[in-house]
């Protein structure tokens, strides 16, 4: 959102949101249907335990330090998990248009970040740093770009997120969405995108989606077209291997941070445990925890960014949310409807990309993408 604010030109955008998302909780909150048991063990209790994490240890550190943090926000998106994230997951249709909105917000923006691009590539206007804002980043009208070291334009395509992969990875689920529906136009525009982030991550992920959809398809039945299927994947993982590797290779220090944050998780995590059971202090910046390396483990490895804001307590009802949200993908993999097939299918991805990057269990889109499903099978799936 801080990026959309930018474009607008607005600069309380991001308090006006925060401040209307917990105004519009409370009459989904009047309106929600009963928890039914299951619903509680494997959505509300998780998605509690996250909110108690870090609500704790927001306490524990304003006390010490005597000090409001911005911290607070991160919660926020699960108190609408527990609110509209419920109401919307006890009525189907809603769930449907929801996921239909998101497929034709994303595929707006992705047509206007492809006019962002081709009017700055023939000259028609350039892409400007924001003032006050990062180095890192210009503006077009209606998309951003990284910046490199002489000022150009990186190579990759941003659109309005923070970060190529982020692109990438909020476009999974909107081209698995055209592909189901057959809609030919909004793929071509979303596939050149992907494309065009470069995002190595996202590449792989795309590869494990189609493998998901295949083997989910001839799970039901198996027919000739998925032994091309297979055939196809087969010759594009040794045709593409040698470049992935290449590709991987080149990334250099980013990809042995991401390697490094993933294995000091685990080895650390003991000391980590002894030092903040309750969450890192809020006030504390990493390079300062640098100093002691067995305190810092990096901030692209998601299940740790979780830790950070709530210690244990939220780590556990995060840890929880991704088996039962991988869980209900497989087990209803077999469903033909097509936001169902849409879930099933990315979900699996989703939790892959913890390993590199925040992913939308962490962020607004949980309560949109992932928590209405949650509901919907833990409430019985009976709901219209």
């Amino acid at each position: 959102m801080t990026l959309v604010s930018v474009l607008l030109g607005i600069d309380a955008f991001n308090s006006v949101i925060s401040v209307a998302v917990l105004a519009s909780m409370v009459p989904f909150f009047i309106w929600r249907r009963p928890f039914t048991v299951k619903a509680f063990i494997t959505y509300f209790f998780p998605v509690a335990l996250l909110l108690i994490g870090v609500l704790v240890n927001y306490v524990k550190n304003m006390a010490q330090s005597g000090v409001v943090s911005a911290n607070i926000a991160t919660i926020f998106p699960f108190f609408y998990a527990l609110t509209f994230s419920y109401y919307i997951g006890t009525h189907k249709k809603l769930l449907d248009r929801v996921l239909e909105l998101y497929v034709i917000a994303i595929t707006l923006f992705s047509a206007l970040a492809i006019v962002d691009i081709s009017a700055i590539v023939v000259g028609l206007y350039a892409a400007e740093p924001y003032a006050g804002g990062s180095d890192q980043y210009a503006k077009g009208l209606f998309a951003f770009y990284g910046i490199l070291g002489d000022g150009q334009i990186y190579p990759r395509l941003y659109g309005l997120f923070p970060e190529p992969g982020h692109y990438a990875m909020y476009l999974l689920p909107v081209l698995v969405h055209n592909v189901i529906t057959r809609k030919p136009a909004f793929l071509a525009i979303n596939f050149i995108c992907f494309i065009g982030t470069l995002s190595l991550g996202g590449y792989l992920a795309f590869c494990f989606v189609v493998a998901t959809m295949l083997a989910y398809s001839s799970s039901r039945k198996l027919r000739p077209r998925h032994f091309i299927w297979l055939v196809g994947i087969i010759l594009s993982v040794y045709f593409l291997y040698d470049y992935f590797v290449g590709y991987y290779l080149a990334k250099g220090e980013s990809a042995s941070i991401r390697e490094d944050n993933f294995l000091s998780f685990f080895i650390n995590f003991k000391e980590m445990v002894l030092h903040y059971p309750l969450g890192y202090p809020f006030f504390e910046s990493l390079e300062q925890m640098a100093r002691e390396e067995k305190f810092v483990v990096g901030t692209n490895f998601s299940p740790f960014n979780i830790y950070m804001q709530g210690g244990l307590i939220s780590l556990i009802g995060y840890i929880s949310l991704l088996f039962i949200s991988l869980y209900y993908a497989l087990i209803n993999h077999r469903n033909k409807d097509v936001c169902i097939r849409v879930f099933c299918s990315v979900v699996p991805a989703f939790i892959l990309f913890a390993v590199q990057r925040t992913t939308p269990f962490e962020t607004y889109y949980f309560p949109f993408l992932i928590a209405p499903f949650i509901v919907y099978f833990s409430s019985g799936s009976d709901y219209v």
